[in-house]
């Protein structure tokens, strides 16, 4: 029975490999990675920031990559002026899900800048550049498709220390302010920053996030690298949040369950442990539950796959069916 066991496990892990994309995780060290930001002011004072990754550097024993940034004044005012957040090197605990900061300064330690593994309601604590130690509270969470790849995505609000501050932070990608704003900003001072363009090799990447404006949270735009404005879009192209399968073991049916409904969920699938297809199905835009009939089953077990509407695969799991 445990060589039983044991081979449906590789069986499905083969299965599941056969029918992933062949989409990559994005990390947000890789070297490849550039951002492209646009900023103003209220007086008037517009800028352009691009950020790229310098040279690696060996620090307290660990492995960090600087952060470069090029500034450019696109439109200038009285005392016209952008943080450019220099001197920031990272690095990334992939094992975790982490990504830590630090400067060079004699008194710096290393901080923790992300953490894609917070759920609704958790604080983060920065030390921020000037010193002060803040906290901010994930308000929402959702998921994006950025090149075939599900990237959760978490807005935050602060709950202590800087007063009024809003933004949103990608996985793999970072702050869609900047790639370190959360840790070297304090407060906001009449002005808000948003990224404009994300890429990977020259491989530029169009996908929906949030407009925020520094106090609050704002509504989705699309990020294109190609357009020479950013374009407002209102139309929620966000996929739904990772669904929940019950129940398993199961016996008439199996249910799909996700917070915000179903309206990004395409089709559901379902494998034996020989990879046939049982069974295909549209998922229903109605409501928060979509329902699929398993008592025409055989009994065993089975991989049921969830995929967005544009066929990427959002979630697999083993589901075991006792009619």
């Amino acid at each position: 029975m445990r060589f039983l066991s044991a081979y449906f496990i590789i069986l499905f892990l083969s299965l599941s490999a056969a029918v992933s994309t062949s989409a990559q995780k994005i990390w947000f060290t890789d070297t490849a990675n550039s951002w492209k930001t646009i900023g103003n002011t209220a007086m008037g004072c517009e800028w352009q920031r691009i950020a790229t990754y310098g040279a690696d550097t060996i620090i307290a024993g660990l492995h960090y990559r600087k952060i470069n940034y090029s500034l450019t004044i696109v439109t200038s005012s009285s005392g016209c002026t952008a943080d450019l957040g220099e001197n920031f090197y990272v690095r990334e605990d992939t094992n975790n899900n982490l990504v830590f900061y630090r400067t060079l300064s004699p008194s710096s330690q290393e901080e923790l800048l992300y953490n894609y593994n917070l759920n609704l309601g958790d604080t983060i604590q920065y030390k921020i550049s000037t010193g002060v130690t803040v906290a901010d509270s994930v308000v929402g969470i959702d998921t994006i498709l950025i090149n075939g790849v599900a990237c959760r995505v978490f807005d935050f609000q602060n709950k202590e220390g800087r007063g009024l501050r809003a933004y949103t932070v990608i996985e793999g990608v970072g702050c869609t302010n900047n790639p370190v704003f959360p840790a070297f900003m304090a407060a906001c001072f009449e002005y808000n920053e948003n990224l404009t363009c994300f890429s990977q090799n020259g491989l530029a990447s169009d996908f929906i996030m949030r407009q925020n404006y520094c106090f609050t949270l704002g509504g989705n735009y699309t990020i294109n690298c190609d357009a020479a404005t950013v374009g407002i879009s209102y139309n929620n192209t966000r996929v739904a949040p990772i669904a929940k399968i019950y129940p398993n073991p199961a016996s008439a049916a199996i249910n799909i369950l996700t917070e915000n409904g179903l309206y990004n969920i395409g089709l559901v699938s379902v494998y034996d442990l020989s990879g046939r297809k049982i069974h295909s199905a549209q998922a229903s835009t109605a409501g928060k539950v979509f329902t699929v009939n398993t008592a025409s089953w055989a009994d065993g077990v089975y991989l049921v796959v969830l995929h967005d509407k544009n066929g990427a695969s959002l979630k697999k799991e083993i589901v075991t069916v006792s009619n």
